[in-house]
């Protein structure tokens, strides 16, 4: 369920805050569900901020699945899956998600970059990312969107599996 983004206004959110915590300081990312800032929390932790696009806050399936990515993520236990520090609306109703901000690339980013990866660091990110899945399937959870673009390779060596909105968890 992918909303018609109009980016321009995504962007007059950067300098605003939210719930006097978060201040949004630049736009990161958009997808067809949300957009991610780079953000501070009011003590100066730095953060990313995910926040849902406000044409399908209205609809309380979605709202639901969005806030429930971060309560899978969580549950994984795991320090190489995404960890969600926080949740709320903003004062529009609007839900958010803030997690680590992380500093590095995707997978898909640095494969549109480099190319190929060569075997060592493939077999890296193969590791790792299966280390994640092995941690989330203990938990009954199966993360459902494994996709260069939702693996980060964070600038001092550890890898991150992100975006847990499709996950599923087997009972």
């Amino acid at each position: 369920m992918a909303a018609s983004v109009d980016r321009k206004k995504l962007e007059e959110r950067v300098g605003t805050s939210l719930r006097q915590r978060y201040s949004l300081d630049s736009l990161l990312d958009v997808g067809g569900m949300a957009a991610v800032y780079a953000g501070r929390h009011k003590n100066g932790r730095k953060v990313a901020i995910k926040i849902l696009h406000p044409e399908l806050a209205g609809n309380a399936d979605v709202r639901q699945r969005f806030l429930r990515e971060g309560y899978v993520a969580n549950a994984v236990e795991h320090p190489s899956a995404v960890q969600v520090l926080d949740d709320d609306k903003a004062d529009d109703g609007t839900p958010y998600l803030v997690m680590d901000l992380l500093r590095g690339v995707s997978l898909e980013e640095r494969l549109a970059k480099h190319g190929v990866l060569s075997p060592e660091e493939a077999l890296y990110v193969v590791d790792q990312v299966l280390d994640v899945l092995a941690a989330a399937h203990e938990k009954g959870i199966v993360h459902l969107d494994i996709a260069p673009a939702n693996v980060f390779l964070t600038e001092d060596g550890p890898i991150r599996v992100l975006d847990f909105g499709l996950a599923r968890m087997r009972r």
